[in-house]
């Protein structure tokens, strides 16, 4: 479920993208953190660090696409990229 849902709020201190960060700050002590399902079923998870899966809940990321400046790409990259930025 939601937190709206649960008459909650989660007081969000941060966010990070960077995983091996975020196992660092929950290492730390600094708190808990939300995670893609796949990094609870990784080897690298120390042992220390708790994981469950959160159930019933419609998670969401929002994403980007990238890549390098003024360097040449494939047409199939050109291609690629203007699928996505027209279908929006």
């Amino acid at each position: 479920m939601a937190f709206s849902e649960q008459n909650m709020e989660p007081h969000v201190v941060a966010e990070c993208s960077d995983i091996t960060l975020l196992l660092r700050l929950v290492a730390s002590h600094f708190g808990v953190a939300i995670v893609p399902e796949t990094l609870v079923k990784h080897p690298f998870l120390p042992e220390h660090i708790q994981a469950i899966r959160i159930k019933d809940i419609p998670a969401t990321a929002s994403t980007a696409l990238i890549w390098l400046k003024d360097q040449h790409i494939s047409r199939t990259a050109i291609n690629f990229i203007n699928l996505l930025t027209n279908t929006r």
